[in-house]
């Protein structure tokens, strides 16, 4: 290849294509509002000590928790896992819809045609099906390893929360063993097999959801492209996921600091009891702060990433436009980069 454009410019062309285009800004945050990829968490935990008296003993561990009544709230745990389900295809199918559109957006500014957020969300909703095709094979991995979690683990949580108290305490340290023995051994099948797979399948993900957008492909054929061009551009898709995770690992790190202010006080007063003027204040500062950083620097990050990405595919297909099948017509005049 021809060393016309370094990588340096095509990263400062995506930071000017976000930079000058607000409307990706917007659909960015669409993107982070709806798949949450960008949630910067603050946590703080508190342990208070859980005094059992002698009538409770005979109770369920569950009762320690939801009170003697405990039966009665089932149905609305029923409830509310269902609307978590229907909320998560929910999220699914607009999150798809979201990513299509960022992805013909940034491709309307390359060919310097007019940006239309309407315009982009149209064009996304008639490739909708392969779209939530592509991000189902994506999350399979996770959808897998809930569903082993859920069989391994669904006896364990019945025996805890179910049992009386006093059958716990009595339970001999080796059953007690044998108990958790499943959950050591998912642990190292997460980590050697579960991220990693999850980590591969996301980057074949974002080439294969560009290649339905702009070459119209269908699920198999886009991941098939996807797995070409990774295996012909490796070092500059590495270096795009190094610099991305980079980018976030470092507005997470930035932002978490100021969050933590407003947040410490909160936590303090929920497990002291005492709410003061200042407390309320930060708590009041808290939610807008929160939303601002998921949502407006989420946004700004989902969009740079969807950009860079996008730009980085559209180089590809015009250095190899022989074998993509598109009429030249239809490619940005972009020049070649170097091979890495």
């Amino acid at each position: 290849m021809n060393p016309d454009i370094q990588y340096s410019e095509l990263l400062q062309e995506s930071m000017r294509i976000v930079r000058s285009h607000k409307k990706l800004w917007i659909l960015g945050m669409l993107a982070a509002i709806v798949t949450g990829q960008s949630n910067i968490n603050v946590t703080y935990q508190t342990r208070q000590p859980v005094n059992v008296t002698q009538a409770q003993l005979s109770q369920p561990m569950i009762s320690l928790f939801l009170g003697e009544n405990w039966q009665r709230l089932v149905p609305i745990f029923i409830v509310l896992a269902a609307l978590s389900i229907a909320w998560m295809i929910i999220a699914l199918i607009i999150g798809a819809w979201v990513q299509g559109a960022q992805i013909e957006a940034v491709v309307d500014v390359v060919l310097d045609k007019r940006l239309s957020i309407r315009s982009a969300l149209g064009r996304a909703w008639r490739r909708i099906g392969t779209l939530v095709g592509i991000n189902l094979v994506a999350v399979a991995p996770v959808l897998a390893i809930l569903a082993l979690m859920t069989i391994t683990f669904a006896p364990i949580i019945s025996t805890l929360l179910f049992r009386p108290i006093q059958e716990l305490g009595q339970m001999e340290e080796g059953a007690m063993f044998s108990m958790f023995a499943p959950f050591l051994c998912m642990v190292p099948i997460l980590l050697c097999i579960g991220l990693p797979l999850m980590l591969i399948l996301g980057v074949f993900q974002v080439y294969a959801q560009r290649s339905c957008m702009v070459e119209y492909l269908g699920i198999v054929a886009a991941y098939r492209r996807a797995g070409g061009l990774i295996r012909r551009h490796l070092g500059h898709t590495l270096l795009t996921v190094v610099i991305l995770f980079a980018f976030g690992v470092l507005l997470a790190a930035i932002m978490t600091v100021p969050a933590m202010i407003f947040w410490m006080p909160v936590a303090q007063a929920m497990q002291d009891g005492v709410w003061t003027a200042s407390v309320v204040m930060s708590a009041l500062c808290f939610a807008p702060f929160w939303l601002i950083i998921n949502v407006g620097l989420g946004g700004l990050v989902m969009a740079f990433g969807s950009t860079l990405w996008t730009r980085l595919y559209l180089t590809f297909i015009v250095n190899e436009e022989p074998s993509t099948g598109l009429p030249p017509a239809q490619l940005p005049s972009t020049p070649s980069l170097p091979t890495m």
